[in-house]
């Protein structure tokens, strides 16, 4: 059975320069860890998760300084499987910032350069119980349980450039590209780039 629950609370203060935001969650998942599935012999149990996230802009001008930041602590249980036995404590970070000019071509537009480093596990591992060979004369198989580091090897980070122009009745243009190292936090991935062009009707 799958199922998700999530609970946050959100503190924040908004003044005429400076807006700053924190946010604390609670989530329990069960047969599932960060909404991925799992199934057969890798089967999930359990998973609780502790996040906190800030966030902060600072105005000068037509001109901000953004950043954010976030920390996950997850708990994981395995369920009932011949494989997977368990899991320490998983620790998450993402974090990110950058500067954005508002008014630059037309009046509403906004410019952003900003800097990303998306969500991973830095610490943690899952145990994982392997079968080592049988044991003929009290006839069962033996096993040993395996450690599995679970943080990458190689993090992705991405710096993006995006523009916005309202259009007028509504109507929202949005354009951005993007460079990722290490897209996916594969290690081999190298560098790679994405675009897109977004237009959106607000009513």
């Amino acid at each position: 059975r799958l199922r998700r629950q999530r609970s946050e609370i959100t503190l924040a203060h908004v003044g005429r320069r400076l807006a700053v935001a924190a946010s604390f969650s609670h989530v329990r998942e069960e047969g599932l860890v960060f909404d991925a599935r799992g199934g057969g012999a890798l089967e999930l149990g359990a998973g609780r998760h502790l996040g906190m996230r800030l966030a902060a802009r600072w105005h000068l001008g037509e001109w901000a300084l953004f950043a954010t930041a976030s920390v996950i602590r997850s708990r994981l249980a395995a369920a009932d499987n011949p494989l997977l036995a368990g899991a320490s404590a998983l620790v998450a970070t993402s974090y990110g910032g950058g500067l954005a000019r508002r008014n630059l071509l037309a009046a509403g537009d906004e410019l952003r350069l900003g800097y990303l480093a998306p969500l991973a596990v830095r610490h943690g591992a899952a145990l994982f119980r392997l079968p080592t060979g049988r044991d003929y004369a009290a006839d069962r198989f033996l096993f040993e349980n395996r450690s599995v580091r679970l943080a990458p090897a190689r993090r992705e980070r991405d710096l993006e450039l995006a523009y916005g122009l309202p259009l007028g009745g509504g109507l929202r243009l949005d354009l951005g590209v993007r460079a990722l190292a290490h897209p996916g936090h594969v290690a081999r991935a190298g560098w790679g780039m994405e675009g897109g062009i977004r237009l959106g009707w607000r009513y």
